[in-house]
């Protein structure tokens, strides 16, 4: 058996995608994309972190985690959330960290999800903060935007029978899940650099 050398690997599996007329993959972006699919699929199939374990080939799955799933952020929080996040309008924005001037307790929104930086604020009725332009949010609210989408999971189990309330409350928790993928990305960018 032939030994092949890792930059031959990468020039020649490089040379398949293009033939077969598929996205350039290396052997590293291979490893990413598994990596991340095991435990994307592991949480939709409701299987233990244990049993994945032994597919990643790592000490730990939270090395998994740390290392490959930011790619799949996304992908990972449908498959928690059961849910087709989509590409949510999102009117706020995302920061590396909130002025202090405008993180104080007085500006939190959402259950300390975000802060709102309109002083003339008039949201009310079936409007959540994160539909404003004026809402924003940090890394450092992700506990609590996702109690924020655990808090619409209870609202659309009791919305009963009512097919616009049901439609109304996916749609928010479709931005919400937007804003939390932003977030997670914000933190891996800040992590990254």
């Amino acid at each position: 058996m032939k030994k092949v050398r890792s930059h031959e690997l990468a020039r020649r599996l490089k040379e398949v995608c293009d033939e077969v007329g598929v996205e350039r993959f290396t052997p590293r972006n291979i490893r990413r994309r598994y990596e991340t699919e095991v435990v994307v699929q592991g949480v939709r199939r409701n299987i233990g972190r244990l049993a994945l374990k032994p597919l990643t080939g790592h000490s730990s799955l939270a090395i998994t985690e740390r290392y490959y799933v930011r790619d799949g952020i996304r992908e990972y929080l449908q498959a928690v959330h059961g849910i087709e996040i989509g590409r949510p309008l999102i009117k706020g924005d995302v920061v590396r960290s909130v002025p202090a001037d405008l993180g104080c307790v007085e500006n939190a929104v959402e259950g300390g999800a975000g802060f709102c930086r309109n002083p003339e604020c008039d949201v009310a009725g079936t409007v959540t903060c994160p539909m404003c332009s004026g809402f924003v949010t940090e890394p450092g609210c992700i506990p609590e935007m996702e109690e924020a989408v655990a808090s619409i999971n209870l609202k659309i189990a009791e919305c009963g029978p009512s097919q616009h309330d049901r439609t109304h409350l996916l749609s928010v928790k479709r931005l919400y899940l937007g804003y939390l993928a932003v977030m997670y990305e914000t933190r891996e960018a800040q992590n990254a650099g």
